[in-house]
């Protein structure tokens, strides 16, 4: 950690694109920068604690895969989202236990999502910017090493997002969103490892490990029309490694499969149930020189 009160960088990364819009129309440009400069403001007072606020963005563009129509074609704007965080860190080198904490929240503006317009009478889906939304949430990791060779980790990431505005020429599909959830941010995503280094002579060290993974229920579009379903993936491997430059492993993982939604971009989002259990094997080997 930088032992300095206060820590400030600025950047600036300029840039444009360029490119043919249309088919067959190829004196038609579209440019526009792709970022903002960037500040970043970091207060270090205290060694193990942590605050700073900075922007972010994501490049504009436009969509011109499968266009056939200038509307379709048109440019959106970068996407831009302010980031404030706090959080703490107890991280004694080599200690028994090992925490970090950290609250936050994003303002996100001009957001790029898809909105279905009428274009020469037939509705389509274009990508352009559609308004603005904000998340906080809050995460924290604890690593425990009760005995010698034995780690611990176990973590939680708590979010909650919220659509604030929605910039769209149907009231119906204005009304629809504003208030949902972001596409692809589970409100609980758990975390958690066991790992035990056992030392068997000459050299030779067996690592026999677990870990797993929780991830809530959440949505993939802005209209929040069919939730996925929480699902947990487990992992378990064991590892020998030989005079610490030579490991071979054996791994093996299994995760449910069920409620799998399908989205299509021209109807309404469908869904296809299953039940079923997917298992995953796997050999490594490796060698360091």
């Amino acid at each position: 950690m930088d032992r300095r009160p206060q820590s400030l960088r600025c950047e600036h990364r300029p840039g444009r694109f360029r490119s043919h819009a249309i088919q067959f129309q190829p004196d038609l440009l579209r440019q526009q920068p792709v970022g903002p400069p960037e500040c970043q403001l970091r207060n270090l007072a205290v060694r193990d604690r942590l605050c700073f606020g900075q922007p972010g963005f994501k490049a504009g563009g436009f969509d011109g895969s499968t266009s056939v129509t200038l509307p379709e074609t048109d440019p959106f704007k970068s996407e831009r989202v302010w980031t404030y965080e706090a959080g703490v860190k107890f991280l004694p080198r080599g200690g028994p236990v090992q925490i970090d904490a950290s609250v936050y929240y994003n303002d996100f503006n001009n957001l790029q999502a898809s909105l279905n317009k009428l274009i020469n009478g037939l509705p389509t889906n274009i990508r352009t910017n559609v308004g603005s939304a904000r998340t906080y949430g809050a995460e924290a990791n604890i690593t425990v090493r009760p005995l010698h060779g034995l780690e611990i980790q176990g973590g939680v990431s708590l979010l909650d997002s919220k659509i604030l505005d929605m910039r769209s020429g149907n009231a119906a599909e204005r009304l629809r969103r504003i208030g949902n959830e972001l596409p692809f941010a589970p409100k609980m995503t758990l975390t958690g490892s066991i790992r035990y280094a056992i030392p068997l002579g000459g050299d030779r060290v067996l690592t026999p490990s677990v870990n797993g993974r929780f991830v809530d229920d959440y949505y993939t579009e802005l209209d929040n029309y069919q939730p996925i379903k929480g699902y947990f993936l487990g992992n378990a491997q064991m590892e020998l490694a030989f005079a610490e430059r030579m490991t071979v492993g054996h791994g093996f993982a299994t995760s449910p499969i069920k409620d799998t939604r399908r989205p299509f971009t021209w109807l309404r989002p469908s869904t296809r149930h299953s039940a079923a259990r997917r298992a995953l094997y796997g050999v490594s080997l490796g060698y360091t020189f």
